[in-house]
Order: structure tokens, then C-alpha cells, then sequence
């Protein structure tokens, strides 16, 4: 009976060290949870806050077998990543992942320290959303300095075509102007063609190749003349000035108006113009201009010698 009594009371006790291990992790499992995260929970200053890092290990987290386990150690690794973003200043990597494992540890096992972690976490968003505002901002700076230098650059091209269509016109002009003056040029060459100038002031057109020959006219300098014969013994030419035709000394004439010697002469006048300036000898016993008062002096062709007097 004794026996049986003391096998009784053995189970009882047995049944109770059972019930007391079930309870008691759980109420060590909720402090170690709190000590490990104050444990490796390390503060650094930033512009006068102190944010916590905390950073259970691996093993420690695994040890007391957490529902939030997985996230606790995933939302560390990424945090510790974010950390390094943030002092080199680049783009904070999976902020709604980060945030995603904290709102599982929250649900799943509050008894984290998760406050710490979700300190951490503010920080890295703030600085991303800061981050991103420079970097937008930065962008439309460069937009608009790229804008500039393409319109700029638009408008240098479209000045630089209108100074090319500038030069092209003054080219044209020139090319013009040239054409112009070279068809002036064949034109004053054309109007002198054939033609000899007289360089005196003034000489007389004989009827016939002898200095005592009855006066036709007189020539004033720079008459176009045409010659019309070889000169004679006595250095006479046979010419045609006007509807007047006669003889005069060939030493009077030259070939090219730039040969023409008499002072005060209009050169000018006579080379842009087919210039004839003849007048009526003083004394004359007819007038050209009325055909009734006199006869004008016929002079003989050259091949008419008969009444030359040399």
C-alpha cells in the first residue's frame, strides 16, 4: 500500500515538473527577447539624435525559437545594408521590404524590441525621401541646363545658317556686280572695237590727204573715228566720223583711249560713252545743219587718185 502511495505521489511530482517546463520558457523567452535586444543594441549620434542599431545574432534569435524569427533576421541583414547606403550617401536599397518584415515582427512577436528597429528604419526613409527630392531636383536642373544648351545650341544653327545664306548672298551680289562690270567691260570693249581716238584738242577732216584740202570739219579730242585705209605718203589716213568721211593726219590718232594725251580731256565721258564731238570750221561757206546755205566738201575715195596733190 506504501508502495503504491509513494509510486502515486512520484507522478504527480512528475506531472507538475512537466507543467512548470512548459510555462517557464515562455516567461524567459519574453525577457531573454527584451535583454537581447537592449544586449546588441549599440546608439550612434546623428544631428543630435541618438538612433539605436540593434543587431541580434542569428543564433540568439533561432535559440528561442520566435514566429518573427526569419523577419527579425532578414530585417537586420537589410538594415545593415540601408546603414551602409546611408554613410556613402546612395539610394537606401528595399525600404517597403524593411518595412514589410517590421509590421510581421510586430504581428508576430511584439516582445522584440522592434521600437529600436523601427527607429532605425525612420532614419533611412527620411534620408531616402530627402535623397530622392535632391536627386528630382537635380534632374530638372540638368533638364533645364540641357533645354538651354539645345535651344542655345538650336539657335547657334539657326544663326549660323542665316550666316552661311548671308555669305551665299553676298557671294551671288558679288558674282553679280562681277558679271556687271565684265558685261560693262565687254560692252566698252564692243563700243571701241575698230574705232581710233583723236588725241588733239582739235583737228580738221579734209577733203583730200593735203594740209591745203577744203576743211570738212573739225574733231575735237577724243572723236571716235573709224580708219578706212592705209596711210598715205604724207602720213594721211582715209576715215569716218559721224556721216562725214575725209582725210586726217594719223599722228592725231590712237588706238586706245587710255593713249589719248590732251590736257583736260574726258576720258571718262568718252570711254562709258561712243563720244563724237565735231563742230563747223570757223569761216565755213555752208552750215550742215541747213542744207540750202552751202555745199559740203566731198573728199575722194583713196582709190580715187586722180586729184590727190601730194
Amino acid at each position: 500500500m506504501r508502495l503504491i502511495i509513494l509510486i502515486f505521489w512520484a507522478i504527480c511530482l512528475s506531472a507538475c515538473e512537466s507543467a512548470a517546463q512548459e510555462v517557464e520558457p515562455a516567461i524567459y523567452k519574453k525577457d531573454k527577447k527584451i535583454k537581447y535586444s537592449r544586449d546588441y543594441t549599440e546608439y550612434i549620434d546623428y544631428q543630435g539624435f541618438s538612433i539605436p542599431i540593434m543587431r541580434v545574432p542569428a543564433e540568439k534569435v533561432k535559440e528561442l525559437k520566435s514566429p518573427a524569427a526569419v523577419f527579425l533576421i532578414e530585417v537586420q541583414d537589410l538594415l545593415e545594408g540601408a546603414k551602409s547606403a546611408f554613410w556613402s550617401n546612395k539610394e537606401i536599397p528595399k525600404l517597403e521590404r524593411i518595412k514589410y518584415c517590421l509590421w510581421q515582427i510586430e504581428q508576430l512577436d511584439p516582445y522584440w524590441e522592434h521600437a529600436f528597429l523601427k527607429l532605425e528604419y525612420d532614419l533611412y526613409a527620411d534620408y531616402e525621401k530627402k535623397r530622392r527630392i535632391r536627386v528630382e531636383a537635380e534632374k530638372r536642373r540638368q533638364d533645364s541646363i540641357q533645354a538651354i544648351y539645345s535651344r542655345h545650341k538650336r539657335d547657334s544653327a539657326v544663326r549660323n545658317i542665316a550666316e552661311e545664306n548671308r555669305i551665299a548672298a553676298e557671294k551671288e551680289r558679288e558674282r553679280e556686280r562681277y558679271l556687271l562690270t565684265k558685261r560693262d567691260s565687254i560692252i566698252r570693249v564692243e563700243r571701241v572695237r575698230g574705232y581710233h581716238f583723236i588725241n588733239a584738242e582739235s583737228v580738221g577732216l579734209r577733203a583730200a590727204p593735203d594740209p591745203n584740202a577744203p576743211l570738212i570739219v573739225n574733231m575735237r579730242a577724243c572723236t571716235y573715228v573709224r580708219v578706212l585705209s592705209e596711210p598715205t605718203p604724207l602720213g594721211y589716213v582715209y576715215i569716218e566720223v559721224s556721216d562725214y568721211k575725209g582725210y586726217v593726219l594719223k599722228s592725231y590718232l590712237v588706238d586706245n583711249l587710255n593713249k589719248i594725251s590732251v590736257p583736260k580731256a574726258d576720258v571718262k565721258f568718252a570711254r562709258e560713252n561712243h563720244y563724237v564731238s565735231i563742230f563747223i570750221p570757223s569761216g565755213s561757206t555752208y552750215d550742215p545743219m541747213r542744207p540750202n546755205e552751202g555745199k559740203v566738201p566731198v573728199a575722194k575715195s583713196p582709190n580715187d587718185t586722180s586729184t590727190f596733190v601730194y
